[in-house]
């Protein structure tokens, strides 16, 4: 696993990213999802330099990060449906966890994002924390999301 971006992502990759990382931020230590954006706005957003995200899109970093938080259940359900019996939800590395989160999120609540867009902005933001097999797993993952949500 390497440990950040090599590139600054900007607009709505830099959102993602940044919503990948509140998620995980929220799994290592529950708060409040308002505790986590802000951290961000105030201070993440505003270094791009060292956190690698300039002019991230807002408005859809506040809607994954907040869609999780007050869907969690509901969301992990949906994930937990197209796993392997043998390899549950639970098993699963929390970034790894944090990205298909917000790519199911995505999936669900923007419909007007073609499927392939969102995949292939996960596949690649997964490249960024990973060496090994991890965005096949995530490509195929997010996949069988998008047709279990009718996309």
């Amino acid at each position: 696993m390497t440990n950040e971006p090599q590139a600054v992502l900007k607009g709505r990759s830099a959102a993602r990213l940044g919503a990948v990382q509140a998620l995980y931020q929220l799994e290592m230590e529950p708060s409040d999802s308002r505790v986590a954006i802000n951290q961000f706005l105030n201070t993440r957003f505003k270094s791009p330099d060292q956190y690698f995200m300039k002019n991230p899109d807002l408005n859809l970093f506040e809607a994954l990060v907040t869609g999780w938080h007050s869907n969690a259940d509901h969301i992990d359900g949906l994930i937990s449906q197209i796993l392997s019996k043998d390899w549950p939800f639970e098993r699963i590395e929390n970034v790894l966890r944090a990205i298909l989160r917000c790519g199911t999120c995505e999936l669900e609540s923007f419909p007007d994002t073609p499927k392939a867009v969102i995949i292939n902005e996960y596949v690649n933001l997964t490249k960024t924390f990973y060496d090994g097999q991890e965005p096949g797993f995530i490509n195929a993952s997010l996949d069988r999301l998008a047709q279990l949500l009718g996309r």
